[in-house]
């Protein structure tokens, strides 16, 4: 999906950077880019820490995770879907 848009960005070329936006072929090279710092993707515990860091900048009342993203395995989505409901969530329920 990343790829699919970058190459939307390098055709429009309406902004500087868009003929190389970001060079991710695989989701290890996504894991380790400067776009995972805005992500919630790591570990549960580096996922539980970008979610509290969330909540301490942010005010809202919904958060709406996309876990089934072009291309992915569907069973792999269900699986972090899984982890997150059982190692981060119940850190935030109170």
């Amino acid at each position: 999906m990343m790829t699919h848009y970058g190459q939307w960005l390098a055709e429009a070329n309406d902004a500087e950077g868009d003929q190389a936006v970001w060079d991710i072929s695989s989701s290890a090279r996504l894991r380790h880019s400067p776009i995972a710092e805005g992500l919630m993707i790591g570990t549960p515990d580096e996922v539980a820490a970008k979610l509290a860091k969330f909540r301490r900048d942010y005010s809202c009342t919904h958060f709406i995770m996309a876990t089934q993203l072009p291309g992915m395995d569907p069973a792999a989505a269900t699986r972090s879907l899984e982890l997150f409901a059982r190692e981060v969530m119940p850190n935030f329920r109170s």
